[in-house]
Formats: structure tokens, sequence, C-alpha cells
């Protein structure tokens, strides 16, 4: 599975107290939003915002149809979608099947729980770094070889 996840040596943001500025600079420090991020209304990074922060981080549990995501952000389907592969990507959320009132695919939080998704994260970083590790073990033999065939 693909994923972009953007790792930067930087301070835990434990000495901030306001929810909004935390869940801002965290997703800009993972990649999700821009660092070009402005605030407010119609502001570059406001879908991205809050469709984390208000329908995912704070309704863990609710699975979001595509339809109740695009009336409330008041935007367009492929917006979401563009959106939710970002988020699926890094395994913060899950597709689920709604069955009621009829059956129809929705989004959630993964396991309604941001720590417990945020593991799914770490292993995907985990899997990808042994596998960059198995590539430079590998250029490092076959450059030795060449070097002895010179």
């Amino acid at each position: 599975m693909a994923f972009e996840l953007i790792v930067t040596s930087s301070p835990p943001l434990s000495s901030i107290s306001d929810l909004e500025e935390v869940v801002v600079r965290f997703l800009v420090q993972v990649g999700y939003m821009s660092k070009n991020y402005e605030a407010g209304e119609g502001g570059r990074g406001e879908i991205a915002l809050k469709l984390f922060m208000n329908h995912f981080l704070l309704r863990p549990e609710k699975a979001w149809t595509i339809d109740e995501l695009t009336v409330s952000l008041k935007t367009t389907k492929p917006t979401v979608y563009r959106h939710l592969n970002k988020l699926r990507a890094m395994g913060i959320i899950e597709e689920v099947q709604i069955e009621e009132p009829e059956p129809h695919k929705g989004f959630r939080m993964r396991y309604g729980d941001i720590s417990m998704a945020w593991n799914i994260t770490e292993a995907h970083v985990e899997t990808a770094m042994k596998n960059y590790r198995a590539s430079i073990e590998h250029i490092k033999t076959l450059s030795e070889e060449r070097r002895t065939e010179e």
C-alpha cells in the first residue's frame, strides 16, 4: 500500500493547549496539509482541517458517507475523495459498510480512536524503513562487487 508521510524532527506539540492549533501544526508536519495553510472560511486547507477535525477526530465512531461529507464541507465529491485518499493512505481512516437505510460505503476514524489509528501509520513507516534498509544493503553489496571487478 503506497502512502506519503513527511517525517521531520520536531518537538512534540504538547506545550500547546489549543486543539485546533495542535491539529493544524500536526497535519502540516506529516504532510496532510500544506505549509501554506490559511485559517478561516475559504482559506487554503479549510476543507482538509474541517474534514479531519470535525468529522473524524471529534466524531471518531461515526461512519460518514460521501454525500454527508460533501454537503457538510460545501465542496465537491472529487475534493472530498482527494482528502479521504490521503487519510486512508496514512491508515488513519477506514472504509466501512453502512447498512441502513440502504447499503453504501462510509468512512470513519480507524478503530474509532486516533491513537490506535496512528499505530497503523507507524507500522507503515516501520515497514518502509525496513525496505529502505534492505535496498541500502543491496546497493552496498552491488557497489562492493563492482569495486572488486575494477
